[in-house]
């Protein structure tokens, strides 16, 4: 399970590895939704959200690119968490903002994703100016869906190129993404994991 945290302004968006019963439904909502008594717009808070889903193999990836650059802070748990770029995070870094954020099954081979929403947003010229390259500031965390269906296919940069090339202000709901594979209570085996569906 990962969680991941970005604040804009006095909007807050909360992603988690995770599926709640009110979005099962694979359906499309206009780019302002509401959650309990927090509404979002994503187009005025400038989100836009890209994913990629392999139901068959049983993965996917999700890509969140902000129109200006986005104070973010994360939180990693677990024993063994693959994650990118999220030491950058922390308070006290160099640098305090982020272009975007990528969530990808896959296990520690699904962080390539972020390579490829580096690649597109580089040919946008968006990122850290370094002077000598512009550098995305895209950090990545990845669930361990492996056991799912097909461990030998997992998200890579193409994905994370291709989800934030097709990134929008629209909200999808659904097993989607990253959460493709997402499953819970593996710690047993994966015949006595779950999964809401």
């Amino acid at each position: 399970m990962f969680c991941v945290k970005l604040m804009h302004r006095d909007i807050i968006f909360q992603s988690k590895g995770e599926t709640n019963q009110n979005t099962l439904k694979k359906e499309t909502f206009p780019s302002t939704v509401f959650y309990g008594r927090l509404m979002i717009n994503l187009e005025k808070i400038g989100l836009r959200i890209g994913h990629i889903t392999d139901e068959q193999n049983g993965t996917g990836c999700s890509v969140f690119i902000f129109d200006k650059e986005a104070r973010a802070s994360a939180f990693v748990p677990g024993l063994a968490p693959a994650s990118r770029e999220t030491e950058l995070l922390k308070p006290g870094k160099l640098l305090q903002f982020v272009n975007a954020i990528a969530l990808t099954g896959g296990s520690a081979y699904g962080l390539e994703v972020a390579s490829g929403v580096m690649s597109y947003l580089e040919s946008k010229g968006i990122g850290y100016d370094t002077k000598a390259a512009v550098v995305p500031i895209v950090p990545c965390a990845a669930i361990y869906d492996l056991k799912y269906k097909n461990s030998s296919l997992r998200p890579d940069k193409s994905w994370g190129y291709e989800a934030a090339k097709n990134a929008d202000y629209v909200i999808h709901t659904g097993i989607i993404g990253a959460a493709t594979g997402a499953t819970v209570g593996k710690i047993l085996g994966m015949e006595r994991a779950s999964k809401q569906a």
